[in-house]
């Protein structure tokens, strides 16, 4: 039996768990959520014991931007060059996981330190579907659509391979949080993703605006916007002048105008993305909703899903406010499921699994 930590690293929080692996068998023995800190090294010294009274043998880190790199990854002098190269590419989540990762191998040195990548799960995408409309020589170069969530994706792949009792499924995934994607998945594996070159592309986030046009991202740089700016003053919370997602629903309740428009354009880019990731599957096994916002918010699941009526969705009105696994009726063309998100398990398995 080893004891594996998963560190997930969020853009400014932290999530450690601590499995007992004794074979398939992975025994969630210790959990602690870290909302808000100073910096990460003060969090991690001052949860230290965590790790030393637990006795961990394997230091599992979640690194958001990893190009094209496998998982797991060993992390060792050589190789943590490679995860300074990555923070410069992505700096609002590499960053924090760097430091966090240096930390932890300044006090447990002699253990072994593994990174998995969110990127990893998306290296199944077609070439066609990951290049941008410019010069091939920067796709041969790296710069291309990557895709994000991976480790989520990942997890709710194995979770519905066992509901459904089947080997290979084909799912439209939603991952709703702080950050949100949604991924076409055929046969196990990822086909397509909303997410590109960064975490900024594709939907309507909490703090990144999704898909926008460049001219748009040149003319706020002209007029006083800094890069990183993109990533923190942008999303619904800047459209509806609220903290979360919590507070955009009570406003849309409201009947708050500018809360309105934010929930129904968040609502209409999801849909958009459903409908054109729905025609890439031949056979759709369901659809699933995950994340904080996907896995709680019963209100934007109902929303979405009356636009997608079209294509045969139906709830049922009671398990859908219920949060239960499988929401949509009987006579629903498509099965919707609500699952729960296990990052830092699914992180322990790629690793434990290698």
């Amino acid at each position: 039996m080893k004891i594996y930590s998963a560190l997930n690293y969020g853009s400014s929080s932290l999530k450690i768990a601590i499995f007992a692996v004794n074979k398939s068998n992975y025994e969630l023995i210790n959990k602690k959520n870290i909302t808000s800190f100073d910096n990460i090294e003060n969090a991690i010294e001052e949860n230290i014991n965590l790790f030393i009274d637990n006795k961990v043998d394997v230091f599992v880190h979640r690194v958001v931007h990893g190009l094209d790199y496998k998982n797991p990854f060993l992390i060792n002098d050589e190789t943590i060059k490679t995860l300074e190269y990555l923070a410069k590419i992505n700096p609002l989540h590499n960053e924090l996981a760097l430091k966090g990762i240096r930390k932890l191998r300044s006090i447990f040195n002699e253990k072994l330190h593994y990174a998995v990548f969110d990127t990893y799960f998306h290296n199944s995408i077609p070439s066609y579907a990951k290049v941008y409309g410019i010069s091939l020589d920067f796709f041969r170069s790296g710069v291309k659509r990557y895709g994000f969530h991976g480790i989520s994706y990942s997890y709710i792949v194995r979770k519905m391979k066992e509901i459904l009792n089947k080997e290979k499924v084909d799912l439209i995934v939603l991952h709703l949080g702080a950050g949100c994607s949604i991924c076409a998945i055929k046969e196990n594996k990822s086909i397509e993703t909303s997410m590109g070159f960064s975490p900024l592309e594709g939907l309507i986030m909490q703090k990144r605006s999704g898909d926008m046009d460049i001219g748009v991202v040149l003319h706020l740089i002209q007029n006083g916007f800094k890069p990183f700016d993109f990533y923190s003053k942008c999303g619904f919370t800047a459209m509806a002048n609220v903290k979360n997602f919590i507070e955009l629903e009570e406003k849309y309740k409201a009947g708050n105008d500018d809360a309105v428009l934010t929930m129904n354009a968040f609502v209409h880019r999801l849909v958009k993305y459903i409908g054109s990731y729905y025609v890439l599957l031949e056979n759709l096994d369901g659809i699933v909703f995950t994340g904080g916002i996907g896995e709680n918010s019963w209100l934007l699941r109902n929303l979405v899903c009356e636009k997608l009526k079209k294509i045969g969705i139906e709830l049922n009105e009671e398990k859908n406010k219920n949060n239960e696994l499988l929401i949509s009726t009987s006579k629903s063309k498509i099965n919707v499921f609500v699952i729960k998100t296990e990052e830092e398990e699914e992180m322990v398995r790629i690793t434990a699994q290698q």
